[in-house]
This record gives C-alpha cells, sequence and structure tokens, in this order.
C-alpha cells in the first residue's frame, strides 16, 4: 500500500507497513482511514508488520475534535466511535504493531502507543494524559493507562496531568526500550525483521490468544469513557 493524505503516509518497507502521523492530532476522518489502512495491510500477503509513528517531535496529541467542543453530542460520539474502532483494529490486528514513539505522545497518542504491541521510544518522547490541565479529563485515554500501569500510577498522570519520560515510561512498562531519537526508525525496523522470521500463524495465536484474556474489557472501557466524554464536551 502506498498513498497519503494531509494527515496519514502510507510506505513500504521490506514487509513491513510504515504509517506516519503526519499532524499532531487525528481527525474522526483521519482515524476512519487509519482504521482502514490497518484492514488493508491485514489482508496483504506479503505483509508482516506494521510500524505506527509520528513526524517531527510529535507522535500523537490524540484526536482533533474539530467543531465537536461545546457543538452536537453527536459529533463527539462520532468521533469517539472512530477512536474505538482505531483501537479495535490495532489490538485485533493478526500482523504484530509496532509503535516508533519519536516525540511526544499525549492523551490519546499515549492511549494509541498502549495499545501496540510493542513500542519502541526515543530518549525525547514524552507520555502523559494531560486533558485535566485544559478542564477536560482522559476518559477514553485512561483505559489503555487502567491496562498498564498500578492505579496509583494511573491517578497521577489522569489527576494531576504529569509528563513521563521515556526512561520513566520504560520503568512503568509502557515501552519495551529507549534509544538515541536518530535509532527510533532504525530500532523498530529492526524488531519488524526478527518479528518476519517467526511462523505468521504462530505470531496470530500470540496476539489472539492474548486478546481472549482482555475479554473486551479494554472496549468496554473505552465505551464507558466515550459516554464521559458526550457529556463532557457535548450540549
Amino acid at each position: 500500500m502506498n498513498g497519503d493524505n494531509s494527515s496519514l503516509l502510507f510506505t513500504r518497507t521490506g514487509g513491513t507497513l510504515v504509517v506516519t502521523l503526519t499532524r499532531p492530532k487525528l481527525s474522526a476522518e483521519a482515524l476512519r482511514l487509519l482504521s482502514r489502512g490497518m484492514r488493508e495491510a491485514e489482508s496483504a500477503p506479503d505483509l508482516r508488520s506494521v510500524i505506527l509513528t509520528g513526524q517531527g517531535d510529535v507522535f500523537c496529541l490524540g484526536g482533533d475534535l474539530g467543531n465537536a467542543v461545546g457543538g452536537s453530542s453527536l459529533d463527539v460520539l462520532e468521533f469517539g466511535e472512530a477512536f474505538i474502532e482505531l483501537h479495535r483494529e490495532v489490538t485485533g490486528l493478526k500482523l504484530p504493531v509496532i509503535a516508533a514513539v519519536n516525540g511526544l505522545a499525549h492523551g490519546g497518542g499515549f492511549s494509541l502507543v498502549e495499545a501496540c504491541d510493542v513500542a519502541v521510544a526515543a530518549e525525547s518522547a514524552r507520555f502523559a494524559i494531560p486533558e485535566i490541565r485544559t478542564g477536560a479529563a482522559p476518559m477514553m485515554a485512561l483505559a489503555g493507562a487502567h491496562r498498564t500501569l498500578t492505579r496509583k500510577q494511573a491517578m497521577w498522570l489522569a489527576l494531576l496531568g504529569e509528563e513521563l519520560d521515556a526512561n520513566q515510561a520504560l520503568q512503568l512498562g509502557i515501552v519495551n526500550l529507549v534509544v538515541s531519537d536518530d535509532q527510533v526508525m532504525p530500532t523498530a525496523l529492526s524488531v519488524a525483521g526478527r518479528l518476519a522470521g517467526y511462523k505468521a500463524t504462530s505470531l496470530q495465536i500470540v496476539k489472539a490468544a492474548y486478546r481472549s484474556m482482555d475479554e473486551g474489557r479494554f472496549e468496554r472501557q473505552l465505551r464507558h469513557g466515550l459516554s464521559h466524554l458526550v457529556v463532557l464536551l457535548g450540549v
């Protein structure tokens, strides 16, 4: 798959699809396009993995709700459904998904890193669910934090809007590796190469087995968060 739009760039490197988020925030349309790209990647017989990365000093700052804030609750709901669909595609994809976290991963970006199977972070990467700072709340991003962190850790991030550096994220299990900024993509591609050396069916079974352990709790938590988000942002 090759192509791009104003928010996403799809490129191929061997058996890996590299998806670059070219804007700091993703609209509902961009979320749906990314979901579709995931589904198409799964049907490509020669693809073995997907890498998600950002551009410049930003991985992803979450969602661009546009006119949804203070607008129609239906607009907030539309965005939230696209957000949930993307997380369902990432976690349910048969192919391993690698986050190459090149910079800031805030809000929904934090959640997207958590949804990926493995994550490589640049030393300059920073992680936060900072919505509380702007009078909002990380209702949906909190679902990802809940899966990875203890209650005290998640509450510290959610209630205070604290930011973690890459090494703190490593210690908390949010990422697997921290490397120098110029080695993020080479390292992610190296991980993809290692994965390609294993039997595709075995990788699929690992992902399916782990997802079955979740028993749909992640999506239920996302939907619960969306219901609160509609109340908070919509009218």
